[in-house]
């Protein structure tokens, strides 16, 4: 599909082709000129014998290029990783995979969430676009719960989350079926005006890692987010319009650290949906941190948003949500 092609390659695979085959194009254009003895032709100042042996060479170079080159450009050069990641074709063969599983609608999809364009080219490649609802994540810092089956394996199984079991091992495209075996203690949910939904906050100290739960509780309001270029022109936004921001702050409720992020596509979450993520709050020396605050912000804007009850983030005591 044209929509997963970066438009750059097409530049550059011209740039690519050898310059032999423009050399090889000289004596072609010249051979045009010249004329062989036939039916009412008048001979020419080159004989018949003369042009065949001109073009006899001509003929041999291009097929010896072809040769060498045309399956190492059409065959091999497809197949090479970097090639297949920039042209998509990973994504494209879940999506032939999905064809051929009508009953798998509703999954998570790992990726890097870098832009608008996997999601375009895994829909493009669909027999049916309206029935196949896919979450994207980053495995990174992030893990569906609700969807429990994700697609796996890019980035290379970097995550920090052990809760996942494979299905199936070797699906088309590097991927794995993974379905996660981990669920969420009850909690007192504290939603937000925009429909998200916090559910759960653990520190680890080893790690350094605040880990925090969220459902959608409503369809997500989410601002309208143009389709931008991939990188963005100069003076563009194109990032995402939501985020999480995770701080820690000392007796005195003075910041100290804080980490912030959305390791989830929101345009393709659904009501139900739950997900962890960790944010990396790591303390500097002799720092001593009392409370966790949490929230949600617009990151074009900076305007944070509002729980249901009015206040712009959540304070937990450290001691309440540190593992032992």
């Amino acid at each position: 599909d044209f929509i997963s092609v970066p438009p750059a390659s097409l530049g550059h695979a011209i740039l690519a082709q050898p310059a032999v085959f423009l050399l090889a194009a000289l004596p072609i254009w010249k051979m045009g000129g010249w004329r062989l003895e036939i039916g009412d032709w008048k001979p020419s100042s080159i004989s018949n014998l003369q042009s065949l042996i001109s073009l006899l060479p001509g003929l041999v170079l291009v097929f010896a290029i072809a040769t060498r080159d045309w399956p190492a450009y059409f065959r091999d050069w497809p197949e090479r990783g970097m090639v297949r990641f920039l042209y998509r074709a990973d994504i494209h063969d879940v999506g032939n995979y999905l064809n051929d599983h009508p009953d798998l609608t509703d999954f998570g999809m790992a990726g890097l969430l870098s832009g608008p364009w996997d999601k375009l080219a895994l829909s493009a490649h669909l027999a049916d676009k309206t029935a196949v609802f896919p979450r994207w994540y980053n495995p990174e810092r992030a893990l569906l719960l609700q969807p429990a089956v994700s697609f796996s394996g890019y980035p290379l199984d970097q995550t920090p989350y052990d809760d996942q079991q494979t299905l199936v091992q070797d699906v088309d495209g590097g991927y794995e079926l993974r379905q996660t075996t981990r669920t969420l203690p009850q909690a007192d949910e504290v939603c937000f005006t925009n429909g998200l939904c916090w559910l759960t906050a653990v520190f680890n100290p080893t790690t350094h890692r605040l880990e925090l739960g969220w459902q959608v509780g409503a369809p997500l309001q989410l601002p309208d987010i143009p389709l931008i270029s991939n990188p963005p022109p100069p003076g563009v936004y194109g990032g995402s319009r939501l985020r999480v921001f995770a701080q820690l702050h000392d007796a005195s409720q003075t910041f100290i650290v804080g980490d912030d992020g959305l390791w989830v596509d929101p345009t393709t979450l659904r009501v139900g949906d739950i997900f962890v993520q960790q944010h990396e709050l790591i303390l500097p020396d002799r720092a001593v941190a009392e409370t966790a605050v949490v929230g949600l912000y617009d990151p074009k804007t900076g305007e944070r948003i509002l729980t249901t009850d009015g206040r712009d983030f959540i304070r937990l005591p450290l001691a309440d949500i540190t593992l032992p």
